[in-house]
C-alpha cells in the first residue's frame, strides 16, 4: 500500500518496528517557522488584526520632542508649552482658551483593512467645553476619520453620541483606537469601552492622511503627559 498521500507515514525505528510519524509539507513547515519568528519579533502580537504577528510601528517614544528630522512629525503650536524630560512629553495649553499644541505625521494607511493607534497618556488638568478635549488622537485617511477626545470626565468619539465615563486624571492610561471602515472601537487599559458604529466622518479630514496627537481644541484647554504613541496597519 502506498502511504505517500497520507498525512502520516510509517518508518522503522531502531528496534525494527513500524512507527507512525506526522508528515509536514515543506511549505507548511516554512510557514510555521516564519510565523513563529514573526511572533517572537512582534511586540504586540495578539492585537494586530487579521495577521496576528503584524509588527508594531513605534511612531514616538517621548525621549525628545517630536521633530521633523528624527521622527517625521510636524508641529502646530499656538501659545502652548511643550517639553520632554525623563521619557515623558508634557503639553500645556492653559495659558489661554485659544492655545493649542499638536503633532501630526503623514502615513499611508488603508482604512478598509483597518488601523490601530495606541497612546499612553495622563490628563493633568482640564478647563472648557466637555467633549472637546484637552488631549486627543486624530486618526484620518484621505476621506475622513475619527477623533478620540480625552477630557476630565472620560473619553468620547468626537461628533458622536459615544461616550465612556472614567477617571482620566488619576494615572496614566493606555488608550487604543481600532478604526476599520466606518466603525471604530476604543479600548482603555485593554478593555473595550466604546464600540462605535458608523462613526467615520469626513468632517475630521485634516487635508491629508495623517495621525495627530496632542491638544487641538480652541474652546478647551488643559495639560497632559504622554509616554508614547504607536500604530500598526492591519493586514
Amino acid at each position: 500500500m502506498d502511504n505517500r498521500s497520507s498525512d502520516n507515514m510509517k518508518i522503522r525505528n531502531s528496534n525494527g518496528h513500524l512507527t507512525s510519524v506526522v508528515s509536514v509539507p515543506i511549505l507548511q513547515l516554512g510557514l510555521i517557522i516564519a510565523l513563529s519568528v514573526c511572533c517572537f519579533i512582534s511586540q504586540d502580537a495578539n492585537a494586530c488584526g487579521i495577521c496576528p504577528c503584524a509588527p508594531t510601528t513605534y511612531l514616538y517614544s517621548a525621549n525628545t520632542l517630536p521633530n521633523k528630522d528624527e521622527f517625521k512629525w510636524d508641529s502646530q503650536i499656538q501659545d502652548g508649552l511643550v517639553s520632554a524630560s525623563a521619557g515623558l512629553l508634557n503639553i500645556d495649553t492653559t495659558r489661554s482658551s485659544l492655545s493649542y499644541a499638536m503633532f501630526s505625521r503623514c502615513w499611508n494607511i488603508t482604512n478598509n483593512l483597518g488601523v490601530t493607534v495606541e497612546a499612553r497618556v495622563r490628563l493633568n488638568s482640564y478647563v472648557g467645553s466637555r467633549k472637546k478635549g484637552a488631549a486627543g488622537l486624530w486618526i484620518t485617511d484621505e476621506g475622513g476619520g475619527v477623533i478620540l477626545v480625552i477630557d476630565d470626565t472620560g473619553v468620547s468619539l468626537y461628533g458622536s453620541s459615544y461616550v465612556y465615563s472614567m477617571k482620566t486624571m488619576d494615572d496614566f492610561h493606555i488608550y487604543r483606537v481600532v478604526m476599520k471602515g466606518t466603525d471604530a472601537q476604543v479600548y482603555v487599559d485593554g478593555s473595550l469601552v466604546i464600540d462605535g458604529k458608523s462613526v467615520y466622518s469626513s468632517t475630521v479630514v485634516k487635508e491629508r492622511s495623517e495621525l495627530v496627537f496632542g491638544d487641538g481644541a480652541t474652546d478647551a484647554s488643559g495639560s497632559s503627559t504622554w509616554d508614547y504613541v504607536k500604530y500598526w496597519q492591519h493586514f
